[in-house]
């Protein structure tokens, strides 16, 4: 595919794309809706009477809670009614559910269904919820295994996508230093057990694999088309469990990308800048196109007043022991990370202790290759900075949110090995194949290639 020349050409193709996807996702979501209730219900009624569903809540194998309150609420949505009745097209407007309070009494309700009564459906419009389009139809014409059974494997295979991209882009031990600590100091193994969440991280490594591919494919613009599409994607299927991470592991595909492409570390820094301010603005317009939707059932004055209170009550809102200084979010989310098993200490230890001697051994054999050092630490502070700005959703939920603290350690050691793989680079020359990166530093001549500071070469 072959990029418009012009700027407004590419403009114009972004929000052509961006509109189509809006347009889908709206015309999926509510041909979900086409899924037969009873089905699911009497799935879910099944799965509790064999234990195979918890409402009530269980236990990861890493001894964290299963979130299982998202799970009723992503079980049940699209049942129940809206009272009054409306169309059909208007209630999938409305995505009703069956626990806004909770999973307290949601298979009694699951159970009135089955019976023939209406049951009321609490309308939860705040959100895409695209997690239905997998969860839905699964529930309905198989069961809450399967549907565990199909989470893993998606999330395995997205993670295997981004670390095939990585591999190809900066090598395996980059790749390795990525994924190791991601996995090692991480509950990611027991996310099936939590249908939005892993449905959530699915699309979040996909959106790093793609950000690796785009950008090596067609650069800057590339990158940017790609984080406006993830970040649409990923608020399609989340309920704000972990953005940062998202946002995160896009910028360091689109800097492994770059880097493998041997474009020098200000020139990836710039790109990946601009990726992540573009990421920011799909992730925003579509949830926006989301209440937009909403407003044509329930009215603008309505969403607007449920939006607005939730909005503030997520960035500085009372409840419970949550804390109102700054600091408060990440100690809690620090916490629960340290908390998770004694390997976590002990991995962030050895993590710090390998990019302090990176560091030293840099700055004094290749200063200009701490750029990249430079580029994948400041990608890796992204969750501090969202833990702060929304502290009460980051204390509340720290047993989740906690997950984008893996994803820092494994970026920043990313940086790591991409800033040695600089270092050995120079001190073993081979050509670049670097033909645009005019504004960053002019080449070097060593042995018989010549190379630019701070690049890498192609794979």
């Amino acid at each position: 595919m072959r990029l418009p020349r012009s700027v407004l050409g590419r403009l114009g193709l972004m929000a052509v794309l961006w509109s189509a996807l809006i347009a889908v996702f709206w015309s999926l979501t509510t041909a979900t809706d086409l899924v037969p209730d009873d089905r699911i219900a009497q799935t879910l009624v099944g799965a509790a009477a064999t234990r195979a569903w918890q409402p009530e809540g269980s236990v990861t194998e890493m001894g964290l809670q299963a979130d299982h309150f998202t799970d009723c609420v992503a079980f049940t949505q699209g049942l129940g009614e809206v009272v009054p009745p409306v169309s059909r097209v208007q209630q999938s407007m409305a995505d009703v559910q069956l626990a806004p309070e909770g999973c307290a009494g949601v298979v009694e309700k699951l159970a009135a269904l089955l019976s023939g009564q209406v049951v009321e459906g609490s309308p939860h419009f705040r959100y895409w919820h695209g997690y239905v389009l997998l969860s839905r139809p699964v529930l309905a014409w198989a069961d809450v295994t399967t549907l565990r059974i199909s989470l893993a494997l998606l999330l395995g295979a997205s993670l295997a996508a981004l670390l095939v991209g990585l591999v190809r882009s900066v090598g395996p031990w980059a790749a390795g230093a990525f994924g190791l600590p991601l996995v090692l100091t991480s509950d990611l193994v027991a996310l099936p057990m939590s249908t939005v969440h892993c449905i959530a991280w699915t699309v979040l490594l996909l959106g790093g694999a793609a950000a690796v591919w785009s950008v090596r494919k067609w650069g800057t613009w590339g990158a940017a088309t790609c984080a406006l599409l993830a970040g649409s994607a990923y608020v399609f299927v989340d309920l704000l469990t972990n953005p940062p991470a998202a946002v995160m592991v896009l910028l360091a595909g689109v800097l492994a990308g770059s880097a493998g492409s041997g474009v020098g570390p200000v020139r990836s820094a710039r790109t990946a800048a601009i990726a992540g301010f573009v990421w920011g603005i799909g992730y925003t317009a579509t949830w926006i196109s989301k209440w937009l939707i909403s407003a044509t059932v329930f009215g603008i004055d309505a969403v607007y007043s449920q939006i607005q209170s939730m909005i503030a009550f997520r960035i500085s809102g009372d409840y419970g022991t949550v804390e109102k200084r700054f600091g408060a979010a990440t100690q809690a989310n620090w916490d629960t990370w340290m908390h998770l098993d004694t390997l976590v200490t002990l991995a962030v230890v050895v993590c710090l202790l390998v990019t302090g001697v990176a560091f030293g051994l840099t700055i004094r054999r290749r200063p200009a290759c701490l750029g990249w050092m430079a580029a994948f630490s400041a990608v890796s502070l992204v969750p501090f900075a969202w833990y702060e700005i929304v502290s009460n959703h980051s204390q509340i939920h720290a047993w989740f949110t906690f997950r984008s603290l893996p994803a820092s350690l494994g970026v920043l050691m990313l940086g790591v090995a991409v800033t040695l793989r600089c270092r050995q680079m120079h001190e073993d020359p081979r050509p670049s194949t670097d033909h645009d990166d005019s504004d960053d530093r002019p080449p070097i001549h060593a042995g018989a290639g010549a190379v630019r500071q701070g690049s890498l070469p192609g794979p």
